[in-house]
């Protein structure tokens, strides 16, 4: 044999091995209740027991205007609790719902969608009682109030309107602006 094919054979063996253990360690980190999966430029984020199980994309397709949603797939909706208080709005931020005093941007009441979402150093400031400043704002989508015998549901970055069979009235992408 010579050396460059017994060099490529050794190298292919090496890969071999590595991706051997891979598929062996993953079932493990799975198993694991403090499993952390990140991945930075696609913004992958799994923590730990509370993160939820991302669909498909041909299931999340579906998720449009007129759609009911399958029982098997309500689970993955995290119901946005009702406004109270006047001139109290709902805002969106990084995996969160700020419940915003319209007049002044303080906030009142802060609620967590998104468990797989880490909060940004920048964003740790914003609790109750803070109020937003100017400048942050615009990072701030606003998930308009519901109609009557409607509810907002949270899933993938976007908020869902729907009715109580879980019929999708309306859509609202949540991405900042």
């Amino acid at each position: 044999m010579k050396r460059s094919t017994l060099t490529n054979t050794l190298k292919r063996l090496g890969s071999a091995i590595a991706v051997l253990g891979l598929i062996i360690a993953v079932p493990i980190v799975q198993a694991d209740d403090e499993t952390k999966i990140k991945i930075k430029d696609n913004k992958v984020k799994i923590k730990g027991k509370g993160a939820r199980e991302l669909l498909n994309p041909e299931v999340n397709a579906t998720f449009v205007d007129g759609y009911t949603v399958p029982n098997e797939y309500q689970t993955h909706f995290t119901e946005v609790p009702a406004v109270q208080g006047d001139n109290v709005v709902v805002r969106y931020y990084g995996g969160r719902a700020y419940y915003v005093n319209s007049n002044d941007w303080k906030i009142q009441r802060v609620v967590d969608l998104d468990s797989s979402i880490e909060v940004s150093s920048d964003a740790a400031a914003y609790v109750e009682g803070y109020v937003i400043p100017d400048a942050n704002r615009t990072r701030f989508v606003e998930v308009p109030n519901p109609g009557s015998g409607m509810s907002v549901r949270y899933y993938n970055n976007t908020a869902y309107y729907m009715d109580p069979s879980y019929r999708i009235v309306r859509t609202v992408p949540l991405s900042a602006r």
